[in-house]
């Protein structure tokens, strides 16, 4: 993406943006996370949703992401770190509780998983590979 100022080879460069969204790139990643989880779905078989299922899933994902990091960052600066790295996101993981496993269901699964299965049942699926 060129901006202020970039690189253009024979040209005025100067007001030129690629994203749609003013440059800022939200719009972009929006599309491209639907996208990824669209393909999720179709991976996982499931072709015939209601498409608020798509933002559900990414409701989960967006704030299971936030929760995780938040608790990784507080790890990291406990440890005397600057920089979050992979296992303070490990313990955060451990830590969380998200992630349960339970003799009596065949994968894991976490409270949020219980509500999307009543809620969207064609999903249990999806939901399993996402959160595996």
């Amino acid at each position: 993406m060129s901006g202020p100022g970039g690189s253009g080879v024979g040209a005025d460069s100067s007001s030129y943006v690629d994203d749609a969204d003013g440059g800022d790139g939200s719009s972009m990643d929006a599309s491209r996370d639907i996208a990824h989880v669209k393909a999720i779905l179709e991976e996982a078989g499931v072709t015939d949703y209601d498409p608020r299922v798509v933002h559900l899933l990414l409701d989960l994902l967006y704030s299971t992401t936030s929760s995780l990091l938040t608790q990784a960052k507080a790890i990291s600066q406990h440890c005397g770190k600057m920089v979050i790295d992979e296992p303070d996101v490990q313990i955060a993981v451990d830590f969380s509780g998200m992630f349960v496993k339970l003799e009596s269901f065949r994968r894991p699964f976490s409270y949020l998983y219980l509500t999307i299965v009543h809620w969207a049942p064609l999903m249990v699926e999806a939901v399993s590979d996402i959160l595996m």
